[in-house]
């Protein structure tokens, strides 16, 4: 099979040196790649993701989310993709603008001394959003990440995300539940069904599993 696997975060510049990022570590997306060392894995990282201790078919590095969706569009067009792990923390806004007082310019460098800045942003396209249409065979996983909310609605949100994004199982799983390898996650397939796992390992295993047609 031929896997796509996103991992890390993306960054949206700000100017030359700073940037609006996340701090998504692509460990459980290096995780996924392991366990299917088997097959032919394309892996799109940031720069500070892990790598998995496999040796992926390609590994494309990308920055922003422009350069995930080229990333992803071209992959699928030159690759009959099976199967896409979409485990990456896709920035959800762009830096329209930049504002500071006294400045009507903008730098390419921001200097440092202002005694005010103002940065515009605006919403990105939704990568996942994109994924069926790129892959219209592949089984796609998609990811909800949410902070410290009742499993109910981690579930919903996750169940939600399934729908609109046409994923075949999403991963629901919740910021305090996340513990270096301890990572508490919900894998929810196309009926509403869901197993829990409990460890990065477990969740990879799991993925691995329905990519390869296994029930959950």
């Amino acid at each position: 099979m031929n896997i796509l696997i996103t991992a890390g975060g993306t960054t949206e510049k700000i100017d030359s040196v700073r940037g609006i990022t996340n701090y998504s570590t692509g460990r459980l997306a290096a995780k996924c790649a392991d366990v299917l060392w088997e097959h032919r894995i394309f892996y799109v990282c940031s720069a500070n993701a892990a790598r998995p201790e496999s040796t992926p078919r390609e590994i494309r590095q990308v920055t922003s989310v422009t350069d995930l969706r080229n990333a992803v569009r071209d992959i699928c067009r030159f690759n009959k993709i099976d199967a896409i792990i979409h485990a990456m923390a896709v920035s959800d806004y762009y830096v329209e603008g930049v504002y500071a007082e006294g400045h009507t310019k903008r730098a390419p460098k921001i200097p440092s001394g202002l005694s005010g800045l103002t940065i515009e942003l605006k919403p990105t396209i939704k990568v996942i959003s994109t994924l069926r249409h790129h892959a219209p065979d592949a089984v796609i996983v998609g990811f909800k990440l949410m902070d410290d909310v009742s499993h109910e609605e981690l579930i919903a949100a996750g169940k939600n995300i399934l729908a609109v994004n046409d994923c075949d199982y999403v991963l629901a799983n919740d910021l305090a539940d996340i513990k270096g390898e301890n990572h508490v996650g919900h894998l929810i397939n196309k009926d509403g069904e869901y197993v829990t796992c409990r460890t990065k390992y477990s969740i990879a295993a799991r993925i691995a599993q329905g990519i390869k047609g296994g029930r959950l």
